[in-house]
């Protein structure tokens, strides 16, 4: 489920008893209900920044960070497109440099990315 707000990196919905403030700005965020968490995303290329995402329990205990997935063919960097939960955990689509999109399965039980595929 995705969550609508516009006070980043401040997070509150009240009908899940979620009320906390995120340690960098995001852009982009979903619930997790099957597992009680939630996934935060940030805007930008995989060179310029440290993580693609964070997941958050819902008293704001960070679980996780999302590493982006390694660059391209030739160097070509990733940036996020959107999310959605799975049963495994957060499926994750990037945009690629010059390339087909793609999306990956991020585990919350591995706490890594299992598979890719291009998006179509």
């Amino acid at each position: 489920m995705r969550i609508e707000t516009l006070e980043s990196p401040k997070i509150e919905i009240v009908e899940h008893g979620i009320s906390f403030v995120a340690d960098f700005e995001f852009t982009y965020g979903i619930l997790l209900l099957k597992k009680s968490l939630v996934a935060l995303f940030i805007d930008g290329w995989s060179g310029d920044l440290p993580f693609v995402g964070k997941v958050y329990d819902f008293l704001g205990n960070e679980i996780v960070q999302i590493p982006f997935p390694p660059n391209g063919v030739g160097g070509r960097q990733n940036a996020f497109w959107y999310a959605r939960e799975t049963e495994a955990g957060v499926w994750v689509g990037f945009h690629q440099q010059s390339e087909r999109d793609f999306g990956g399965v991020f585990s919350l039980n591995k706490m890594e990315f299992i598979s890719f595929n291009e998006a179509r």
